[in-house]
């Protein structure tokens, strides 16, 4: 299901690119996050994680280094895997789903999304970003069901 999904999202992330012109967060993006459509804690924490990836390199980093093209990208990536793994620990150590009802999942998807969702946001803004990733997340998983269901 992840290589249909992602294949998915290569094709209507290129489409939706050129029809509107935004970019959905990145290539993978938006068929990761239309597997995890059925838990918005996750896809929440995802985007919380990217904003954090954003901000840290974009008014931290930013400050030491001069950063653009691919440089920034690399930048984004690595403090992106960074706040994943990061995150990822924490859970671990505090359990935060022991007093949440039910299972619920509260971790980050992937760890390359939220770097590229933070290059992203970068580039063209954070909330075209993110509405790009849902809408083509969204038609993603509904071509999904449409033909593997």
């Amino acid at each position: 299901m992840l290589i249909e999904a992602v294949g998915l999202g290569l094709l209507v992330g290129i489409l939706y690119y050129t029809i509107v012109g935004l970019l959905p967060g990145g290539l993978i993006v938006p068929g990761y996050i239309a597997l995890y459509l059925h838990s918005p804690l996750r896809i929440f924490s995802t985007f919380a994680s990217s904003l954090v990836t954003f901000y840290f390199v974009r008014y931290f980093i930013y400050n030491f280094v001069i950063l653009y093209g691919r440089r920034r990208f690399l930048a984004m990536v690595l403090v992106g895997f960074m706040v994943k793994w990061l995150s990822d620990q924490l859970f671990i150590y505090l359990p935060i789903s022991d007093y949440l009802p039910g299972t619920v999942e509260v971790r980050v998807i992937g760890y390359i999304i939220t770097g590229l969702m933070a290059n992203s946001f970068a580039e063209q803004g954070i909330m075209p970003t993110v509405y790009s990733v849902l809408i083509v997340s969204v038609i993603v998983r509904l071509l999904l069901m449409l033909f593997l269901f």
